[in-house]
């Protein structure tokens, strides 16, 4: 019997190397390779128009001008006393009696209660700090977890700034003497006190908290031999918060009052005084922040009105002999000029939201873009109670007689 063989193996054929099959793989190839060129040219084209798009309606968009506006949103106020100021493309309602905080969407996020004779507000990133000016109550305020603390003072408050971080400064006076106190977010106080005797140091007409909350500016009135000066201090506060003087500017020789301090972030501020408006910028010297002046202006005109973003600020400038009409004038944080017009606009009110600078008042408003065009200019035929920037560029929180509204430029 014989014994069958074993196969020692099959043999796998990858490919078929007939010329038909050969032509028959190249053809595919060939096509696989077109398909993936368009597909490839599509994509491009595609970006391409996309980006085209985008360019065209953004050169729309600034060029453009607009004659009417549409509500998106509106809250019924009728009867409400209210104040209100924008946060973060929302709004931070506020009274006597308590406060509340409108999303973009105009959904009510929380709303807090309590009671101040003359509530004040301030807002800084995520935080805002309601103080009862002449009063001793506060109240620290989270956009999203609505009061994070509340606090009192010693004796009556006069100004009030928070950094972003919620950590807050107030100014208390008495009769012969103002303090400077610090308060966590939790409405704490921290072991922080500048003591400014009024003999001494002088009265302390304005302050600002850097953005991280470790560096104070105070602006100082005192008297130098019957003469009233001015002077702009900063306090640093380190790890161990210990306090100590950073720096003084004295502004006696000009004859300036500044009564308006602000901080852009953690090391960029102005002082805008009557005639005068002063950047400044931290410096770190030897492990110590030193503040040094960036750049000065001297304002030959009088300045009727101050407005300020996290980092701008802007001013109208009084008509005189030379400039028939009052002019508006923009800088940012490191003190450049970003934009100069000459309006005969009426006003009560001014802003600027990042784009546009919007002057109203009781009747109607008027907006420019940064470029001195005059973008929107119509009256309000329920009036204009307060307005202030909205949610986006082109968005508006306008309050009426009986509502607040975001109204969008149309």
């Amino acid at each position: 019997m014989k014994k069958k063989r074993k196969d020692k193996g099959k043999q796998i054929i990858l490919f078929d190397e007939s010329p038909d099959a050969v032509k028959e793989r190249q053809e595919y190839e060939t096509q696989l390779h077109k398909h993936r060129r368009r597909v490839r040219i599509g994509w491009v084209l595609g970006i391409c128009v996309a980006v085209a798009a985008g360019v065209a309606y953004f050169v729309y968009d600034i060029g453009r001008t607009f004659h009417s506006y549409g509500v998106v949103w509106e809250v019924n106020l009728e009867g409400q006393s209210v104040e209100f100021e924008d946060w973060k493309g929302g709004v931070l309602e506020y009274s006597q009696n308590g406060a509340s905080y409108i999303n973009e969407k105009g959904t009510v996020v929380w709303s807090a209660a309590y009671h101040m004779s003359h509530p004040t507000v301030v807002t800084r990133g995520e935080y805002s700090l309601i103080v009862d000016q002449k009063g001793s109550e506060l109240v620290i305020c989270n956009r999203q977890l609505g009061v994070t603390g509340t606090g009192t003072t010693p004796t009556s408050i006069t100004k009030g700034d928070i950094s972003e971080g919620g950590v807050a400064a107030v100014i208390c006076e008495s009769d012969t003497v103002s303090n400077i106190y610090y308060y966590k977010s939790t409405g704490s106080r921290l072991d922080i006190e500048i003591k400014s005797p009024l003999e001494r140091t002088g009265y302390p007409v304005d302050l600002a908290v850097s953005s991280d909350g470790k560096t104070l500016m105070v602006s100082y009135l005192y008297v130098d031999s019957g003469v009233m000066q001015n002077k702009v201090v900063f306090y640093n506060f380190g790890g161990d918060a210990d306090e100590y003087l950073a720096g003084s500017f004295e502004y006696g020789a000009t004859d300036t009052i500044v009564p308006i301090v602000k901080f852009f972030d953690a090391t960029k501020a102005v002082a805008v005084g009557d005639n005068n408006v002063t950047f400044y910028q931290i410096h770190t010297v030897s492990q110590q922040k030193v503040p040094k002046k960036m750049v000065e202006y001297s304002l030959e005109r009088t300045i009727l009105s101050v407005f300020e973003t996290e980092d701008c600020v802007g001013m109208i400038l009084s008509a005189d002999t030379d400039h028939p009409q009052n002019t508006v004038v923009l800088y940012n944080a490191e003190g450049e000029q970003q934009m100069s017009v000459d309006t005969d606009q009426e006003y009560t009110d001014v802003f600027y939201n990042g784009r546009f600078v919007v002057l109203y008042n009781q009747y109607e408003c008027v907006i420019y873009d940064q470029k001195g065009a005059e973008k929107f200019h119509r009256p309000f035929a329920n009036g204009i109670g307060k307005m202030v920037a909205g949610a986006k560029s082109r968005r508006f929180l306008l309050r009426t007689a009986d509502y607040l509204q975001e109204i969008s430029l149309k």
